[in-house]
């Protein structure tokens, strides 16, 4: 509870604004100022009244899905807030009012229209998750050094072309995302982020990391980052795996659905269809233009003697849709047209 001072009055006005917009929240002042969360998402608020500041004991606030252009000065009051979420807004400029905030943890600006973040981003020193993922971005303030508590930071699919060699201050950073920008090179400062364990740097004129990053010690799969190649491949084992989650996230940066992985396991190749295990992989592949046609010679199958294995070339073909599958693939591919 927040030791600040109740304000009735205050509280009051902002229930009436609220229910005047026919927001569903309670009509006595002592049941909203206790609230530690409030969800306004999808309510197309243009503008927040000064009396939102009145409430003392909010943790989380989502405002995602609206028209905000800017916040109240009064937005600095709410002590107790630890997570903001205004993605989806209308802001291009970065609001100062939220680093007067003073324990916020979590901030969203996903999908926003800003070109440039204020360099008052430095009292964001409670900050842990910071998302600025498809914005206007066309650089980064020296002042994100100073954000000290980051464990993640989200940059990507903006316009930035480079990054400040402050970077390296943020220690504590376990996963860093700037797949889709227009970097062409990554400060050898970041060698000090000895905490960070994911690095997405796809989709950029990036050719070459620097050696000291890429030995950081908890650093993963680096090396699909640049190497389209490993990115495909990377898919192909999501397959294999029926890992969905993760094949959307590989195709999202850019892996291609018919690469095909020449002397696979065997086999002339495989392609992301011929290691399908489960129809819901099958209709995500297919949905994206996975070729169902793809033709490979078959091997030659082994003998019961192992010296007298034969891998030669039968000068038969096979297709994903002439292979054998589960029954369940088979069910379900009879109800499609190829």
């Amino acid at each position: 509870m927040s030791n600040q001072t109740f304000n009735k009055s205050a509280v009051s006005d902002f229930i009436k604004w609220a229910l005047k917009k026919g927001f569903n929240i309670p009509k006595e002042p002592e049941k909203v100022y206790e609230l530690p969360k409030l969800n306004l998402k999808l309510k197309d608020i243009d503008k927040l009244p000064p009396e939102i500041g009145s409430l003392h004991n909010l943790q989380e606030f989502d405002l995602s899905y609206n028209q905000l252009t800017g916040l109240p000065s009064e937005i600095r009051e709410l002590e107790n807030l630890v997570r903001l979420n205004l993605s989806r807004n209308k802001f291009k400029r970065f609001p100062d009012e939220v680093t007067l905030i003073p324990n916020l943890q979590e901030l969203d600006f996903e999908s926003n229209q800003m070109e440039s973040l204020s360099p008052k981003i430095e009292r964001l020193r409670k900050l842990v998750i910071f998302n600025l993922y498809h914005n206007e971005l066309t650089g980064i303030p020296d002042q994100i050094g100073s954000l000290v508590s980051l464990k993640e930071l989200n940059l990507s699919a903006n316009n930035i072309k480079s990054l400040p060699t402050e970077i390296g201050h943020l220690t504590e950073l376990e996963k860093l995302n700037l797949w889709s920008n227009k970097l062409t090179s990554l400060p050898v400062e970041m060698g000090y982020l000895e905490s960070l364990v994911e690095l997405n740097i796809w989709s950029n004129q990036i050719t070459e990391i620097p050696q000291v990053i890429k030995n950081l010690p908890k650093l993963k799969d680096l090396d699909i980052a640049i190497n389209h190649s490993k990115l495909n491949q990377k898919l192909i084992e999501a397959v294999v795996k029926d890992d969905v989650k993760l094949a959307k996230e590989l195709i999202g940066h850019g892996a291609d659905v018919n690469y095909k992985w020449m002397g696979y396991s065997d086999t002339e190749f495989t392609t992301t269809l011929f290691e399908v295990r489960s129809v819901d992989m099958l209709k995500l592949l297919l949905s994206l233009n996975a070729d169902p046609h793809a033709k490979r010679e078959r091997k030659g199958s082994m003998s019961i003697l192992v010296w007298e294995t034969d891998n030669t070339n039968t000068g038969k073909y096979e297709t994903f849709l002439t292979m054998k599958h589960s029954l369940e693939i088979t069910k379900y591919l009879k109800t499609q047209k190829f």
